[in-house]
């Protein structure tokens, strides 16, 4: 409750999952979900060096980049509404 106003939010989540070997990141998978909905994933290829990012499209389908090296998932909000980028 803020300011005598109650709010409900959906079920929202960050999920990261990483893991080393030896020296070297052998596992980094990010993931935000809104609304029970996976809105932008990335996940690292160790063998290639490369990070594939799918984002969610307005009508439901997911566009997918492959990009050099690793990415991170970072979650912003501005005036109230929430921003995700990777960098």
């Amino acid at each position: 409750m803020h300011n005598g106003i109650s709010t409900t939010f959906s079920e929202s989540e960050l999920e990261v999952k990483y893991s080393e070997d030896g020296d070297r990141i052998s596992v980094f998978n990010q993931e935000l979900e809104l609304k029970d909905k996976v809105v932008l994933k990335i996940q690292y290829d160790r063998a290639n060096n490369r990070s594939t990012i799918s984002t969610r499209q307005p009508d439901g389908t997911y566009k997918k980049e492959v990009v050099n090296g690793t990415k991170v998932l970072r979650v912003t909000t501005e005036r109230g509404t929430l921003r995700a980028i990777a960098q």
